[in-house]
């Protein structure tokens, strides 16, 4: 298991590929080299609204032109990404990032995942797992002297525009 780049640069990719899944629940383990993401996600299909129910309430409630999403189908699936995946999946971001020239959400997955690297990173630790499910994210890794240590943090709204992680 040789280490190249940093977990921040390393989750901030897997981050900027899964935020395209919009999940709220995962798990990453570390597999060797591999990160597996175990996640559910949720199909979406449009339904008619009932007519009598497209009045201004409605309307404030996302329910536009007579139509809504709703859930159909919860899927359980796996991601693997390799080393290689990761490798171009960085490439590809950071080359997007300098033709859109703009910056992300702050709390999106890939700058909470950045975050969880850079204090992985900072410890110099080995990442084992991170869990995120309903604004809390689980971290557990393994110290230079081989102790598993489990952090909990929560992903905090601090105003409308900001996120923050806080112990």
């Amino acid at each position: 298991m040789i280490r190249t780049a940093s977990y921040s640069q390393t989750l901030r990719t897997i981050g900027q590929a899964l935020d395209l899944l919009r999940l709220g629940t995962f798990k990453l383990i570390r597999d060797g080299d591999d990160y597996v993401v175990h996640a559910q996600t949720e199909t979406m299909a449009v339904k008619e609204q009932n007519p009598q129910e497209s009045g201004f309430l409605s309307t404030r409630s996302g329910l536009r032109g007579g139509y809504q999403e709703v859930p159909v189908k919860t899927l359980a699936s796996e991601l693997r990404f390799t080393p290689a995946d990761i490798e171009r999946l960085g490439r590809e971001g950071q080359a997007k990032r300098r033709l859109r020239g703009r910056v992300q959400r702050p709390n999106s997955l890939s700058h909470v995942l950045r975050a969880v690297g850079a204090y992985i990173d900072s410890k110099a630790a080995s990442l084992l797992e991170i869990s995120k499910q309903d604004g809390t994210v689980v971290i557990q890794y393994r110290t230079a002297l081989g102790q598993i240590s489990t952090v909990r943090m929560s992903l905090k709204r601090t105003d409308s525009s900001q996120a923050g992680v806080h112990r």
